[in-house]
């Protein structure tokens, strides 16, 4: 819960990879002291809005798989449960909702952008722009609006507690994946993976689920 309200309130000072990294390396910092207050948390506001506003690999996950990757040497388990959660899960978070609602006031005097109840919507993928994109149409608020602004913030938080589970099971010893790709990704990947014939497989590589841009099937020539 302190990683929630750090990276919600981060959010607004830098950016949501940004607020995802600095809250996690910040709750490091109060726990465990040294090396985490070494860390020039700064580097990560590049990543805001898919990397400097192009929309691509979302802010949150980018800063909560680099905090991620920055304790651990098993990272890209964790980091794979927590994208595939990401891009199916109704966001934000009813708790983050609930948490945004009951605490108004931000950092230096400023005014929370929206103080109700935001939607929710899944982002099918990782993407900034998928993201942004699917919750704007699910609730009708714009892209540069306001609420938008703040349902940024509120995913975050989500975002940056999702990773802080996922490393307290790992360093647990409890931590067993549950998120399952999709299944277009699994079916499409029977034919586009990597091989030993350089003509055919080899087409392709990812995670995501390949039939929300790629809508009609295509015809393998063998």
């Amino acid at each position: 819960e302190r990683v929630r309200e750090l990276a919600y309130y981060t959010f607004y000072n830098g950016g949501c990879c940004y607020g995802a990294f600095e809250a996690i390396v910040a709750a490091l910092r109060e726990e465990a002291g040294s090396p985490f207050d070494l860390i020039p948390t700064d580097m990560m506001r590049f990543g805001g809005g898919g990397v400097a506003g192009f929309g691509t690999l979302c802010g949150t996950l980018n800063g909560a798989a680099a905090a991620i990757n920055l304790v651990t040497s098993s990272a890209n388990p964790l980091i794979t449960e927590m994208m595939s959660w990401y891009a199916a899960t109704m966001l934000p978070t009813a708790a983050t909702n609930a948490y945004a609602m009951g605490n108004p006031t931000r950092p230096e005097g400023k005014t929370q952008l929206f103080t109700g109840d935001l939607g929710q919507s899944i982002a099918h993928g990782n993407l900034c722009h998928m993201s942004v994109t699917n919750w704007s149409r699910t609730t009708g608020f714009g892209s540069g609006s306001a609420e938008r602004k703040e349902r940024c913030a509120r995913l975050t938080a989500d975002i940056a507690v999702k990773a802080v589970q996922l490393l307290n099971a790992q360093f647990n010893n409890v931590f067993v994946p549950v998120e399952s790709l999709p299944s277009d990704n699994v079916n499409c990947a029977t034919c586009h993976k990597e091989g030993d014939d350089p003509d055919y497989g080899q087409f392709t590589n990812g995670k995501m689920d390949c039939g929300v841009c790629h809508v009609d099937p295509v015809v393998s020539p063998h």
